[in-house]
């Protein structure tokens, strides 16, 4: 992770176009595939949908008790 850090900041840093992607390309080249998978992941801005809901858990939750 302290690679994908180098290389968010290294893209906040800039405002080239260019200078961000030489440093992405550098990044990709040499990243492990599942790292690259994370940052490509985590730069499009996806996010994991919630597994459960809070009212799914208050519901199990009254059941429960």
């Amino acid at each position: 992770m302290q690679r994908f850090t180098q290389l968010f900041q290294a893209i906040d840093a800039t405002t080239s176009i260019n200078e961000k992607v030489r440093s992405l390309q550098s990044y990709f080249q040499q990243a492990d595939p599942a790292d690259q998978v994370w940052a490509l992941y985590l730069l499009l801005g996806k996010t994991r949908r919630r597994t459960v809901t809070s009212p799914g858990l208050r519901e199990g939750f009254l059941q429960i008790s």
